[in-house]
């Protein structure tokens, strides 16, 4: 966090970014991620991220704490 303050996250998921660059960047706070594959599965709700590591809330828990259910739909 700079300034020799650290922070502590249970229970997130830490992304970092492949190549160059970052996983996120500045603006992308409450984005959704999702798996990489054809099923584009929610997995997270991004809250934080820096040039180094990127950090999203687990999607199970976002739906619990709002009562959201996720419906598919096929086009």
């Amino acid at each position: 966090m700079g300034d020799g303050r650290y922070a502590w996250f249970d229970n997130q998921i830490e992304m970092q970014g492949l190549g160059r660059g970052g996983f996120s960047r500045g603006g992308d706070t409450g984005s959704l991620v999702w798996t990489w594959d054809d099923e584009r599965q929610p997995v997270g709700l991004l809250f934080a991220g820096g040039e180094n590591a990127t950090f999203a809330n687990q999607i199970g828990t976002v739906l619990n704490a709002f009562d959201i259910n996720i419906i598919r739909t096929v086009n």
